[in-house]
């Protein structure tokens, strides 16, 4: 009787073995596949800042090649006779003209669409 209680304690040990042995192999796949994915992922991750440094580098690029030009004319007559007839208590504190109206007036806007061959549109 003692020795059949000690063959089934040895067969559930046994059992339990297996299934602790069945489960440690499971985690060691789970583990190996985790690790795939933790390079792939750090693969893609390398990949990404690639691509964002390299678009940060064109927008940098595109930034340095905004020119913008502006095209000075002189002053007309009408815009020189009326800079010299302000008086000083027409000026604001800051020194600035207190007019109801600009002095310089756009003789014409142009869009986007237009270039210097052709002038304002």
């Amino acid at each position: 009787e003692n020795s059949g209680r000690t063959l089934e304690k040895l067969a559930s040990v046994e059992s339990q073995l297996r299934d602790t042995i069945r489960q440690r192999d499971e985690a060691n796949n789970f583990m190996e596949c985790f690790g795939d994915r933790e390079r792939e992922l750090c693969l893609r991750l390398v990949d990404s800042d690639h691509v964002r440094r390299d678009l940060h580098a064109k927008v940098m690029q595109l930034m340095g090649n905004i020119r913008v030009f502006v095209r000075i004319r002189p002053m007309t007559k009408g815009e020189k006779d009326a800079s010299g007839h302000y008086q000083d208590d027409q000026k604001n504190e800051a020194g600035r003209l207190k007019a109801d109206e600009p002095i310089f007036k756009f003789p014409s806007i142009s869009d986007r669409n237009s270039t210097n061959n052709n002038g304002p549109v």
